[in-house]
C-alpha cells in the first residue's frame, strides 16, 4: 500500500511504531502494519539474529531457520527496520521507546525460567539445564547461519530426566536423543490425559521412545559425593484432591537414577524499572484486553506471544496480527480519523497478482 499510495495517505501513516523483540508476534504485527501503509516501523532485537523463540528454542527438525528468515525477509521488503543488539532493560526501556514513538508493541516472550528450589545453585557442569539454557544451545549447534558462531550441540549421555509436560518439555526430550542421551524420561505432576503439549509433540516423543512418568513432583536431587554431579532425583507421588489440585503424597516417593536433568517448568517475566508499564494478571502474564492485545492501563502499549500466555508460534503470530489492526485503529483515531471495529487487514500481495491468467471458454 505504502509503495503505491504513500503520498496520498494521511500524515498519521507516518506515525512512529516500535516493536520489542523480533519473534513471531512482532514479525506478524510489523508485517500487517506495513501492509496497511505505515512507513516508520522499527523492531528492537537483543540478539544478532531474528526469529525470537522460534529461532532459539524450537529445534531445527521442527521449524527450520530458513523458514523463519523467509518471513523476516518478506517483512523487511515492506520497509520494516530491525536494530540488532538492542536489549530491553540495558539499551532502552519501554518508557524511553514511547518518548520517541507513538506506539509500542512488546513481544519479548518470557525470558526467565521457573526453577524448583531444590535445583538452586546447580550448573550445567553438574548436569542441570533449564530449557532456556538447553534449547538455545541446540539451536545454535544445528541451525546453519543463525548466529555466525562455531557452536556445537550440547553433549549428553546416559539417562536424561525432563521436568514438565508442555511443548518446550517435549522439545527438550526429543532434542536430548540428538545430543547423545540413551534414555529420556519426561516427568510431570499431572495425569497423562492432562499433558499440555500439542498432540503431535507427544506423538513424536512416543515414536522416539521417550518414557513418561506422570504423577511425580521433584522432592530432592542426589549428587555424587566426589564429582558433585547429578546422580538421581527423588520424586513425590502426586494425587488430585477434592478441589481438583495436585498435591504431594508425603508418604510416597520414588528415586530415579539419571545423568542429566532438564527443567522445563515454564518461564516468567521479571518486572523491573525498564518494563514497569506492563502489569501482570493473576497467572503472571501481561494484563491485556484479549480482543485487542492492548494493555488495559496503558493505551499506547500492546503485547503478544509468550508475554500474554500464548506460547506457540501460531498463537503468537495471531496475536501480532490482531494487535496490528488495533494499533492502526488507535493511531488513526488519535488523529481524528475513524476506523472500522471489524478488522479489515490486507492480504499478501505481489506484482504477480496483477497478471491476468483468466481463460475464456466458448
Amino acid at each position: 500500500i505504502n509503495a503505491e499510495y504513500g503520498d496520498k495517505l494521511p500524515p498519521s501513516y507516518k506515525s512512529k511504531i516500535a516493536l520489542v523483540g523480533c519473534g513471531p508476534a512482532s514479525i506478524s504485527c510489523a508485517t500487517f502494519l506495513a501492509r496497511l501503509g505505515y512507513s516508520d516501523i522499527t523492531i528492537y532485537e537483543k540478539e544478532n539474529f531474528s526469529g525470537g523463540l522460534s529461532s532459539t528454542e524450537i529445534p531445527q527438525y521442527r521449524l527450520a531457520y530458513d523458514v523463519v528468515q523467509f518471513e523476516v525477509k518478506l517483512m523487511q521488503d515492506l520497509g520494516v527496520k530491525i536494530l540488532y543488539g538492542k536489549e530491553l532493560g540495558k539499551d532502552f526501556s519501554i518508557e524511553s521507546l514511547h518518548k520517541e514513538n507513538d506506539v509500542v508493541f512488546c513481544g519479548v516472550g518470557l525470558p526467565s525460567p521457573k526453577i524448583d528450589s531444590i535445583f538452586n545453585g546447580l550448573s550445567t557442569e553438574q548436569g542441570f539445564y533449564t530449557s532456556k539454557d538447553f534449547l538455545p544451545l541446540v539451536s545454535k549447534g544445528s541451525k546453519p547461519g543463525m548466529c555466525g558462531c562455531d557452536s556445537k550441540l550440547p553433549t549428553l549421555h546416559g539417562k536424561v530426566i525432563v521436568l514438565g509436560a508442555g511443548d518446550t518439555a517435549f522439545d527438550c526430550a526429543t532434542s536430548s536423543f540428538r545430543c547423545g542421551a540413551n534414555r529420556v524420561i519426561v516427568a510431570f505432576r499431572r495425569s497423562f490425559p492432562e499433558i499440555r503439549a500439542v498432540p503431535e509433540e507427544v506423538d513424536l516423543a512416543k515414536d522416539e521412545k521417550c518414557e513418561f512418568l506422570p504423577f511425580c513432583n521433584p522432592k530432592s536431587v542426589i549428587l555424587d559425593p566426589k564429582t558433585k554431579k547429578i546422580r538421581a532425583v527423588e520424586f513425590y507421588k502426586t494425587e488430585k484432591n477434592e478441589e481438583g489440585e495436585y498435591v504431594n503424597d508425603e508418604d510416597s516417593f520414588i528415586r530415579i537414577k539419571c545423568d542429566f536433568v532438564i527443567s522445563a517448568f515454564g518461564s516468567q517475566l521479571n518486572i523491573t524499572e525498564s518494563n514497569q508499564q506492563i502489569t501482570l494478571n493473576k497467572w503472571g502474564f501481561a494484563d491485556v484486553d484479549s480482543d485487542t492485545m492492548q494493555m488495559k492501563n496503558v493505551p499506547w502499549l500492546f503485547c503478544g506471544g509468550d508475554l500474554v500466555g500464548h506460547g506457540t508460534t501460531v498463537e503468537a503470530t495471531n496475536d501480532g496480527k490482531t494487535a496490528s489492526w488495533y494499533i492502526h485503529k488507535y493511531l488513526q483515531e488519535s488523529n481524528g480519523l475513524m476506523v472500522h471495529d471489524e478488522p479489515q487487514l490486507p492480504n499478501f500481495f505481489t506484482p504477480i497478482d496483477l497478471v491476468d491468467i483468466s481463460v475464456d471458454f466458448c
